[in-house]
């Protein structure tokens, strides 16, 4: 089972603590290409069972799970 620190080093994402998991930084995807590179624009959440990010400049965004990409939500019920 991965980490939040782990999924964070994968992507290559600078972490900047906050309150309740969540913070704003550099974008590892665009920032080096902005005339402002230190410039906080994407947001990273620390959710129950991952992260999600999205980078309010280029659109970047996504999530992962911390258990490699496996859903351990229980499964829904149709109809």
């Amino acid at each position: 089972m991965k980490t939040a620190r782990d999924i964070l080093d994968e992507l290559r994402i600078k972490e900047r603590p906050g309150r309740g998991g969540s913070f704003m930084t550099v974008c590892p995807q665009c920032s080096h290409l902005r005339r402002k590179k230190n410039v906080p624009c994407l947001s990273v959440r620390q959710v129950a069972d991952g992260l999600i990010w999205n980078c309010h400049h280029c659109g970047w965004s996504g999530g992962r799970y911390f258990d490699d990409g496996k859903d351990s939500r229980p499964a829904r019920r149709q109809g």
